[in-house]
Order: structure tokens, then C-alpha cells, then sequence
């Protein structure tokens, strides 16, 4: 399957990850800063979802718009497609940094992770999205680690482990893998590491 194929199939599970309560739900009991800290990380996924469909998955700033649940997240959709449009988001990830940090700073709350440490977090939710839409359209569990692993290649973000760990959940048949949840305990292991 080539990349370009993969990232049209992938592009079809997006609307799946825009659902901020079930977001909020799955990362209560792993937050260790209170409410504040959850309704931010809400916002930076929210930010990271939108901005990988239109940075990574090249979506139209029509369809995001369509899919934006309210007003916030219309905002979002257009403060991230004004400002890509300019050239002045170098990623997702980092785009999802900064709302997350900026939501933090408005809160007043410690983040407690510099933002090359959040972003490396935000990065790795990479892995359960795209092995999901792997398993989606049918790939075998060897099949979608090789596909993943060559789609998310820089291995200090994404390392090998992390991808055939992530794949054993996605595939595993004994319990459900709601993709929320393995792309919300994916950003929290990495963010509670050392704690």
C-alpha cells in the first residue's frame, strides 16, 4: 500500500477523534494536575486531531468546518488553517503544544513538561491513530507495524517498541480498543514518564 493511499484511508477515521468528552473521560483518572490540566490536554488534542487532518492528511478547512462540534472548535479550525496557510505551524504536534500551553498559562496551571517534552508526547499519539486505521481497512497486525513504522520512521519519536506495543493492544481481540482511549493512555504514559 502506498503512503499516499494510506493517508486517504487514514483520512476517514479522523472524524472519529473529535469527541472532547470522551477524551475528558478517558484521561481523568491519569491527570495528576486537577481539572485545569484535563480541560487543556482536552484542548491540545483537540488541536493536535484537527491539525493532523489538515497538516498531515491534507483536509480542506470546508470539511474540518463542517465537522466542528462548536464555536470553539471552529475556532481552532480557523486559526490553525490561517496560520498553516501562512507557513507559520511547523507541525501538529507543535500546534497542539501551543494550544495546550496557552490554555495552561490561562489557567494558571504548571504543565510540569517543557514543550519539546509535550510534543514528543503529542507525536507519539500518532502511533494508535494510524495503526488503528491500519486495522480498519483490514491489515494484519504485522502488516500495519510495517506500514506504521514506515510512515513514523524517526525513531526517537517513535520508537520500534512503542509501535508493536501500541499494535498488540489495537489487535487485540480479547478486549475492546477504543482508539480515544489508546491514543489518550499513549499521551499520558509518555507525559507521566519520571514521575
Amino acid at each position: 500500500m502506498s503512503l499516499r493511499h494510506f493517508i486517504v484511508i487514514a483520512a476517514v477515521a479522523v472524524s472519529a477523534c473529535q469527541a472532547p468528552s470522551v477524551a475528558l473521560q478517558s484521561r481523568t483518572s491519569n491527570a495528576k494536575e486537577g481539572p485545569s490540566l484535563e480541560l487543556c490536554d482536552v484542548e491540545g488534542m483537540q488541536a493536535l486531531d484537527i491539525a493532523r487532518e489538515y497538516i498531515v492528511l491534507h483536509g480542506s478547512r470546508e470539511r474540518l468546518l463542517a465537522e466542528a462540534k462548536d464555536s470553539s472548535s471552529e475556532a481552532v479550525v480557523w486559526a490553525l488553517t490561517e496560520r498553516a496557510d501562512q507557513g507559520r505551524i511547523e507541525s501538529h504536534v507543535h500546534f497542539a503544544t501551543e494550544k495546550l500551553f496557552a490554555c495552561a498559562s490561562h489557567a494558571g496551571v504548571n504543565v510540569r513538561k517543557s514543550p519539546d517534552e509535550v510534543r514528543l508526547c503529542y507525536a507519539r499519539v500518532d502511533v494508535p491513530f494510524f495503526l488503528t486505521a491500519q486495522r480498519e481497512v483490514g491489515a494484519t497486525k504485522s502488516a500495519a507495524i510495517a506500514t506504521v513504522g514506515e510512515i513514523l520512521n524517526d525513531r526517537t519519536f517513535y520508537p520500534q517498541e512503542l509501535i508493536e506495543a501500541v499494535a498488540n493492544a489495537v489487535y487485540d481481540t480479547s478486549r475492546s480498543s477504543d482508539k480515544k482511549q489508546l491514543m489518550s493512555k499513549t499521551f499520558w504514559s509518555c507525559f507521566n514518564e519520571g514521575q
